[in-house]
């Protein structure tokens, strides 16, 4: 497992846990952002967008800590159950669609982010890998 990889990270880590994987919703709700935070969202305007930051824990340490953020365009037709996630992870909503796209990944420091297409519809989701998590992916 390393950044780069473009597969599903929740089976990534399922496959790496030996009791355990969950997600933890931090906060979700919708905010105001403006085009120029995320350009990759093409928004037109300054906006709401749907937010949901949660961590991504394998057996009770957390490894991930994701921000997903979704254009109201987006939550239409299928996009809209990824308002009902709860706890359940955004990869077994996002690669059940046959067609999805994702962009290349831009890395800062232990932090990536792309933009999937689901359905057609962009979301942005960044995720911040800990340190516990960099150290489980160099022995793996």
């Amino acid at each position: 497992m390393n950044l780069l990889d473009p597969g599903s990270l929740t089976k990534k880590l399922q496959s790496i846990a030996k009791q355990s994987f969950s997600v933890k919703v931090l906060s979700e709700g919708f905010v105001l952002v403006s085009p120029h935070v995320f350009p990759e969202l093409k928004l037109p305007s300054k906006q709401a967008v749907w937010c949901r930051k949660v961590e991504l824990c394998v057996d009770n340490e957390v490894f991930v800590q994701a921000a997903t953020y979704i254009p109201l365009a987006t939550l239409q037709g299928p996009g809209r159950q990824l308002l009902l996630l709860k706890n359940r992870p955004l990869g077994k909503i996002l690669f059940r669609d046959p067609s999805l796209k994702r962009s290349p990944f831009k890395i800062s420091g232990n932090t990536r982010s792309s933009v999937f297409y689901f359905y057609g519809k962009p979301l942005l989701v960044q995720e911040s890998f800990t340190e516990v998590c960099l150290k489980k992916m160099q022995g793996a």
